[in-house]
């Protein structure tokens, strides 16, 4: 079974407050050009979207330069929505190389003005403690890993962890085997969109 895990891309995609608003114009029309185009401007950080090492830091690697292996693999989703700790994550097989989502409930507040206010960071133990198992993805339900000073993010980039933020429907991943597909664009930048897949096993 296939499970898209990426929130839709269109004018009404919630935007991380300061982020260029998602603008779409069409260019071209079927009646008029015999054929239809539409032009799309938007930031590398909008909606289901990967942070590369160079979002955080200097001379950080930009999306094109890290391996295709970097965005397939087996997947793990660990329920950390009543316990944002090391015990839960602790419960859990997590094994080098594994793509890891963090499933804390917040993809539910999507819709309401609470979702970029007060959303559950990955803490620095839980980053430290998921370097060590050696993965090569986390992704999260909440719009981003932490927030000023971004020391979760950095620490993560450092060792090459890429960080995929505002996934959906993580919550049915849970106690399942599965595997993750998450291609953004190839962009020699700091981040895309990015097309989760996750197939349940």
């Amino acid at each position: 079974m296939l499970l898209d895990l990426t929130i839709p891309l269109d004018s009404k995609t919630p935007i991380y407050p300061g982020d260029p608003q998602v603008i779409i114009d069409q260019g071209a029309f079927l009646d008029k050009d015999q054929f239809v185009m539409h032009k799309l401007a938007l930031g590398t950080h909008t909606g289901t979207h990967i942070d590369a090492p160079m979002h955080m830091l200097k001379g950080g690697k930009t999306l094109d330069e890290m391996p295709l292996e970097t965005f397939f693999g087996k997947g793990v989703c660990i329920d950390v929505s009543a316990n944002y700790s090391i015990d839960t994550l602790e419960k859990y097989t997590i094994e080098k190389n594994d793509i890891v989502l963090l499933y804390t409930g917040w993809e539910e507040k999507r819709n309401t003005s609470e979702y970029f206010e007060k959303f559950p960071p990955i803490s620095v133990a839980v980053c430290n403690y998921l370097i060590e198992k050696g993965v090569k993805l986390i992704g999260t339900d909440s719009p981003s890993a932490d927030d000023i000073p971004f020391t979760s993010h950095k620490l993560l980039l450092q060792n090459n962890i890429l960080i995929i933020e505002a996934l959906i429907n993580i919550k049915q991943l849970i106690g399942k085997k599965f595997t993750i597909t998450a291609l953004p664009l190839r962009l020699a930048l700091d981040g895309s969109p990015i097309r989760v897949i996750a197939d349940v096993l």
